[in-house]
């Protein structure tokens, strides 16, 4: 998973529709942090494995974080560092 200031990019097993609202639970330091995010798009990928026979579907999902707590917005500069002030 890739996280930013503003959002995240995920890999699901599931599409999500576009447009969607849903609550993102972020495990923290020191404590984890609940936050709500706008699903952006919901892409399918294939995931193969070079010279064998298996594949498997997953999804792109690309997140837009809609409501971040102060607790959240304090994990998320810690997670992101000096990029989170740029994007903040």
């Amino acid at each position: 998973m890739n996280v930013s200031a503003s959002g995240a990019l995920v890999m699901l097993n599931r599409a999500l529709r576009a447009g969607s609202e849903l609550s993102v639970h972020l495990t923290t330091d020191p404590a984890p942090v609940e936050l709500q995010a706008r699903v952006i798009r919901s892409d399918a990928v294939q995931v193969k494995s070079e010279g064998a026979l298996w594949s498997h579907q997953e999804h792109e999902v690309a997140l837009a974080f809609t409501d971040v707590p102060a607790i959240a917005r304090d994990a998320l500069r810690r997670l992101c560092g000096d990029a989170f002030a740029a994007r903040e």
